[in-house]
């Protein structure tokens, strides 16, 4: 949440990757996530959305927070939720510390 604790102006982008080949890039090493896209798949598409920026002010904070939950935790999730419905994504539900562990189990790795 780190960002969002202090409740900053954000101005949220999107980068979506259109391509027939789609590697779990995330797994391999840089230079071999450069080669295989550059490489084996040279024509791929990126679309790039770039949102409004976002000031969350009192009408935000009247029609969203409970009163009870972290502002910033709030505040980053909603930023998140645009970003995935106006940006076309689905939503894997993972968290930072699921990702690192994926990347543990598929590298055999006790730590990263």
């Amino acid at each position: 949440m780190g960002a969002f604790a202090s409740l900053p102006n954000i101005q949220p982008f999107t980068l979506k990757y259109e391509s027939k080949y789609q590697p779990a890039m995330v797994c391999m090493h840089p230079n071999l996530s450069f080669f295989v896209s550059c490489c084996t798949h040279p024509f791929n598409t990126v679309r790039q959305k770039i949102f409004p920026v976002f000031k969350p002010n009192e009408y935000f904070w009247k029609h969203h927070w409970d009163g009870k939950q972290d502002k910033g935790k709030l505040y980053m999730n909603t930023i998140r939720n645009i970003m995935i419905k106006y940006g076309g994504f689905k939503d894997t539900h993972m968290t930072a510390e699921d990702r690192f562990e994926y990347l543990k189990a598929y590298r055999g790795l006790d730590e990263i």
